[in-house]
């Protein structure tokens, strides 16, 4: 922040030394050495920025309206694209070479035989990355347990009778059956622990004990 203030000489584009900083910034700031090193004196504004208008017309005084913090279906769902994101380069990688291992036989690679190889495999992690990135956030309040691991294991479980279903035959190989079952509620409840960091349920020390919980049942999965 004061380095925000020198580069763009805020002293002298305003004659007031005030500086209204979002609500949810507070854990971060140490708002009198701001004012000690640059002047300027640290206001927590409302959560949102909407609501800096209603609150600079009150006389820089928020209301319980503007300091609640909400957390709604909609609020969850602009968040699944950054998840989805954050994941998509792992998840391609961990595709193409499954799917390229999967073409090559004792004489040389198959196209038909990579496609069917991988298709329930690729099938498996398609669907444990939905689950975690996309359906574990949006039915966040209605997951049970506290545990956004066991939230995301939740999900997983749910979602895994898809790929089951959709690939089941008589020769269907043991391999198949158990990569779905270990890997998609282990994968979805690793992505849906990360979206812990975006949402007001847990604080750090609460994501420091969930990682230290969770992380060797993820090793153990993969």
């Amino acid at each position: 922040l004061l380095k925000q203030i020198l580069m763009t000489n805020l002293h002298d584009i305003v004659s007031h030394r005030d500086l209204i900083l979002p609500q949810l910034g507070a854990s971060n700031m140490k708002a009198h050495e701001v004012q000690k090193k640059s002047g300027f004196r640290v206001h927590y504004g409302p959560v949102r920025a909407k609501d800096i208008p209603a609150y600079l017309d009150a006389g820089m005084k928020a209301d319980n309206s503007m300091r609640r913090v909400e957390f709604t279906f909609i609020d969850r769902f602009v968040l699944t694209p950054m998840e989805i994101t954050l994941t998509a380069k792992s998840v391609f990688i961990f595709a193409a070479l499954l799917f390229l291992l999967s073409g090559i036989s004792t004489t040389i690679f198959t196209l038909d035989k990579a496609i069917a190889v991988s298709m329930p495999f690729l099938a498996s992690a398609l669907t444990a990355w939905i689950s975690g990135a996309v359906l574990s956030p949006l039915l966040l309040p209605i997951l049970p347990f506290r545990s956004f691991a066991l939230k995301g294991a939740v999900t997983g479980i749910l979602t895994m009778f898809i790929p089951l279903s959709l690939f089941y035959c008589e020769n269907r190989s043991i391999f198949e059956t158990l990569f779905t079952i270990i890997s998609v509620p282990a994968f979805s409840s690793w992505l849906f622990l990360n979206f812990t960091g975006a949402s007001t349920f847990t604080n750090p020390s609460g994501v420091r004990k969930e990682m230290k919980a969770s992380i060797p049942v993820y090793l153990t999965s993969a």
